[in-house]
């Protein structure tokens, strides 16, 4: 009987690690790496969803001014810097209800189910003045939005 219980416990275990490492793995596969942020599957995946909720949603894009010029005249080091200080305030701003996305090398998405387009524009402007107050760096910072 001893043999058939160790049996059921390895079982177990195996099937609770495998489910983990499921789940690893589709966390993984919809996030960005240098950020954090959800991905462009991510996005994609979370935008679906929604539409099969039926759920209200507002969404803005956002797109990093001068990324080009930073990486050609200051480095590819300098632009993942530029790229992970807008991730960060863009964090920093969104709410529970909220999800931010890379979904592009320089391009941002939102997607809110709590927010209506002028609440979401306030913050991003906010987030945008606050981000351009705080530049400790040679680049001009800057961020584009648009809104459905």
């Amino acid at each position: 009987m001893e043999t058939v219980s160790n049996y059921t416990e390895t079982l177990e275990k195996t099937v609770r690690d495998l489910l983990e490492r499921q789940e690893d793995l589709i966390r993984t596969a919809f996030t960005d790496q240098l950020t954090g942020l959800g991905n462009r599957g991510g996005f994609a995946r979370s935008l679906e969803e929604l539409w099969e909720q039926d759920a209200p949603v507002t969404m803005a894009f956002i797109d990093i001014d001068n990324l080009k010029h930073c990486n050609d005249v200051f480095g590819h080091d300098e632009g993942n810097r530029y790229i992970l200080q807008v991730s960060l305030y863009l964090k920093l701003y969104i709410k529970v209800g909220e999800a931010a996305f890379r979904i592009g090398g320089d391009e941002f998405a939102i997607l809110s189910t709590i927010a209506t387009e002028d609440d979401l524009a306030e913050r991003l402007k906010h987030c945008r003045t606050v981000l351009l107050k705080n530049n400790d760096s040679e680049m001009p910072h800057s961020l584009l939005f648009c809104f459905h």
